[in-house]
Protein backbone atom coordinates (compact mmCIF):
# COMPACT_ATOMS: atom_id res chain seq x y z
CA UNK A 1 0.00 0.00 0.00
CA UNK A 2 1.32 2.88 -0.64
CA UNK A 3 1.25 6.76 1.11
CA UNK A 4 -1.04 9.28 -1.06
CA UNK A 5 -0.63 12.13 0.69
CA UNK A 6 -3.33 14.80 -0.30
CA UNK A 7 -1.75 18.18 -0.35
CA UNK A 8 -4.46 20.90 -0.49
CA UNK A 9 -4.26 24.30 -2.47
CA UNK A 10 -6.02 27.63 -1.94
CA UNK A 11 -8.59 28.21 -5.10
CA UNK A 12 -6.19 31.04 -6.33
CA UNK A 13 -3.22 28.81 -5.50
CA UNK A 14 -4.60 26.55 -7.93
CA UNK A 15 -5.52 29.02 -10.72
CA UNK A 16 -2.27 30.45 -10.65
CA UNK A 17 -1.06 26.60 -11.20
CA UNK A 18 -3.13 26.22 -14.30
CA UNK A 19 -2.27 29.61 -15.49
CA UNK A 20 1.65 29.36 -14.56
CA UNK A 21 1.36 25.70 -16.83
CA UNK A 22 3.26 25.18 -19.71
CA UNK A 23 0.84 22.86 -21.06
CA UNK A 24 0.74 22.82 -24.82
CA UNK A 25 3.01 20.60 -27.12
CA UNK A 26 5.49 21.15 -29.32
CA UNK A 27 7.31 19.41 -32.28
CA UNK A 28 10.38 19.70 -34.56
CA UNK A 29 9.80 19.36 -37.85
CA UNK A 30 12.93 18.68 -40.22
CA UNK A 31 11.70 20.76 -43.37
CA UNK A 32 15.28 20.99 -45.04
CA UNK A 33 14.76 19.03 -48.22
CA UNK A 34 11.71 21.26 -48.87
CA UNK A 35 12.41 24.91 -47.51
CA UNK A 36 16.47 24.72 -45.89
CA UNK A 37 15.48 24.27 -42.31
CA UNK A 38 13.73 22.52 -39.42
CA UNK A 39 10.86 24.18 -38.34
CA UNK A 40 8.26 24.11 -35.07
CA UNK A 41 5.02 23.18 -34.50
CA UNK A 42 3.26 23.74 -31.46
CA UNK A 43 -0.39 23.01 -29.91
CA UNK A 44 -2.79 25.84 -30.26
CA UNK A 45 -4.13 27.82 -27.44
CA UNK A 46 -7.71 27.68 -26.64
CA UNK A 47 -8.47 30.69 -28.01
CA UNK A 48 -6.56 30.42 -31.52
CA UNK A 49 -8.34 27.20 -31.79
CA UNK A 50 -11.55 28.95 -31.47
CA UNK A 51 -10.63 30.94 -33.99
CA UNK A 52 -9.82 29.03 -36.55
CA UNK A 53 -12.74 27.00 -36.28
CA UNK A 54 -14.69 29.91 -36.87
CA UNK A 55 -12.47 31.33 -39.80
CA UNK A 56 -13.11 27.33 -41.11
CA UNK A 57 -16.78 27.36 -40.38
CA UNK A 58 -18.25 30.58 -41.59
CA UNK A 59 -21.63 31.17 -41.81
CA UNK A 60 -23.05 27.25 -41.57
CA UNK A 61 -20.73 26.43 -44.34
CA UNK A 62 -16.68 25.86 -44.48
CA UNK A 63 -14.16 28.29 -45.46
CA UNK A 64 -11.73 26.84 -47.97
CA UNK A 65 -10.00 30.01 -48.28
CA UNK A 66 -6.12 29.09 -47.90
CA UNK A 67 -7.58 26.87 -44.82
CA UNK A 68 -4.33 24.75 -44.72
CA UNK A 69 -1.67 27.72 -44.88
CA UNK A 70 -4.31 29.41 -42.06
CA UNK A 71 -3.49 26.39 -39.40
CA UNK A 72 0.23 26.24 -39.93
CA UNK A 73 0.42 29.71 -39.89
CA UNK A 74 -0.88 29.83 -36.27
CA UNK A 75 0.79 26.82 -35.16
CA UNK A 76 4.66 27.19 -36.48
CA UNK A 77 7.26 28.82 -33.96
CA UNK A 78 10.88 29.26 -33.19
CA UNK A 79 12.59 27.32 -31.06
CA UNK A 80 11.36 28.94 -27.76
CA UNK A 81 7.74 28.15 -28.92
CA UNK A 82 7.01 32.02 -30.73
CA UNK A 83 4.27 32.00 -33.18
CA UNK A 84 6.30 32.98 -36.31
CA UNK A 85 3.91 34.02 -38.54
CA UNK A 86 1.13 37.15 -38.37
CA UNK A 87 -2.53 37.32 -40.41
CA UNK A 88 -0.69 39.55 -42.78
CA UNK A 89 1.71 36.37 -43.59
CA UNK A 90 -0.68 33.91 -44.45
CA UNK A 91 -2.22 34.93 -47.80
CA UNK A 92 1.96 34.50 -49.24
CA UNK A 93 2.20 31.14 -47.10
CA UNK A 94 -0.89 30.02 -49.00
CA UNK A 95 1.31 30.89 -52.25
CA UNK A 96 3.91 28.41 -51.12
CA UNK A 97 4.07 24.88 -52.52
CA UNK A 98 1.41 22.66 -51.52
CA UNK A 99 3.54 19.44 -50.38
CA UNK A 100 5.06 21.42 -47.70
CA UNK A 101 2.14 23.23 -46.62
CA UNK A 102 -0.24 19.92 -46.42
CA UNK A 103 2.59 18.57 -44.59
CA UNK A 104 2.50 20.69 -41.63
CA UNK A 105 -0.83 20.86 -42.16
CA UNK A 106 -1.69 17.27 -41.55
CA UNK A 107 0.85 17.14 -38.08
CA UNK A 108 -0.55 20.59 -37.17
CA UNK A 109 -4.53 19.36 -37.35
CA UNK A 110 -3.58 16.13 -35.01
CA UNK A 111 -1.42 17.69 -33.04
CA UNK A 112 -4.57 20.14 -32.19
CA UNK A 113 -7.11 16.91 -32.24
CA UNK A 114 -9.01 18.51 -35.50
CA UNK A 115 -9.16 15.61 -38.07
CA UNK A 116 -9.35 17.80 -40.66
CA UNK A 117 -9.47 15.21 -43.12
CA UNK A 118 -10.85 15.31 -46.61
CA UNK A 119 -13.68 13.07 -45.52
CA UNK A 120 -14.75 14.30 -42.23
CA UNK A 121 -14.17 17.84 -44.07
CA UNK A 122 -16.70 16.34 -46.59
CA UNK A 123 -19.13 15.23 -43.86
CA UNK A 124 -19.25 18.32 -41.71
CA UNK A 125 -19.98 20.11 -45.13
CA UNK A 126 -22.85 17.18 -45.68
CA UNK A 127 -24.36 17.58 -42.35
CA UNK A 128 -24.23 21.95 -42.70
CA UNK A 129 -26.44 21.60 -45.79
CA UNK A 130 -28.74 18.80 -44.37
CA UNK A 131 -29.14 21.51 -41.04
CA UNK A 132 -29.74 24.47 -43.21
Amino acid sequence: MTDKTKVTVTADELRQMIIDAKDYEMMEVDMTKEWGCVVYLRSMTARNRDKFTGEVYKDNKINWDNMHARLVAMCMTDAEGSIIFREKDIKQLGKKDSGPVVKLFDIAQKMNGLGLTEDTIKETAKNLETTE
